[in-house]
């Protein structure tokens, strides 16, 4: 039939072209510190207090706090910040 293909169903390959788009970078407008948990929640694709408070609760555990705390001033480094998107 026209119009039919095989494989995947119509949405999927739009996702999948929007997962192959999509990079990891720290946010320019949505931070407090530097930005890293706003581009993480940017990436997955859920809130960005969402990811601060999962930062939180996973500094505030008992157990190995300063790997997570390192953690993140390792993806402040090394994270690029977002392309700010220019309107002429």
């Amino acid at each position: 039939m026209p119009g039919t293909h095989v494989g995947a169903p119509d949405g999927a390959e739009a996702d999948e072209e929007d997962m192959m788009a999509r990079k990891l970078t720290r946010s320019r407008d949505d931070k407090m510190i530097c930005g890293v948990a706003a581009g993480l929640a940017d990436y997955f694709d859920i809130d960005a207090t969402i990811m601060r408070l999962i930062w939180v609760v996973a500094v505030l555990m008992p157990g190995p706090n300063l790997i997570i705390i390192a953690a993140y001033l390792v993806l402040c480094l090394i994270m690029p910040l977002k392309v700010a998107n220019r309107a002429s």
